[in-house]
């Protein structure tokens, strides 16, 4: 597994909460993109955030938000959404490539083998995905997605 220690800026993004299990936040990214294109809102990359450990939450449960990047003076009233400041720093970045259902074996890859071994434990901050490419302009298997984990040495 090929992870890479990166500082990376800190970002805010307009998110809609998803609650239940992470493979389903598809739908609230779906429900985002819509009103995204109802308000006319102009974004960046879309980024899922995720709050709780999947080993230890039960399944519906799970906090998490879909989000897209969006300008440090974004500004929105409206009960459908929220602003999250997406805390930078350093963070080990792995670059998954392939369908999105591959994701979480990535992630468990990073935290029980790359993870213990790396010389970092977690840092500051929640877990992210940054999805840079398009997943309706893009053939599944070609997907790159960036699975970014907070981290900081180890004092030990």
């Amino acid at each position: 597994m090929k992870v890479e220690i990166r500082e990376l800026p800190s970002r805010k993004a307009v998110c809609m909460a998803h609650k239940g299990p992470y493979f389903r936040i598809g739908e609230t990214f779906r429900k985002l993109r819509n009103w995204r294109a109802e308000n006319g809102i102009d974004a960046g990359m879309d980024i899922g955030l995720y709050y709780d450990d999947p080993s230890a939450t039960p399944p519906d449960e799970l906090r998490s938000d879909a989000g897209a990047i969006v300008a440090d003076d974004f500004a929105i009233q409206d009960p459908r959404v929220h602003i999250v400041d997406v805390v930078g720093g350093a963070h080990a970045v792995y670059a998954h490539v392939g369908p999105y259902d591959g994701i979480s074996n990535s992630w468990m890859e990073m935290y029980s083998k790359w993870l213990p071994a790396s010389g970092y434990t977690f840092g500051d901050g929640v877990c992210f995905e940054m999805y840079v490419d398009d997943c309706d302009k893009v053939p599944q298997d070609d997907l790159r997605t960036d699975l970014c984990l907070p981290v900081k040495r180890s004092t030990g």
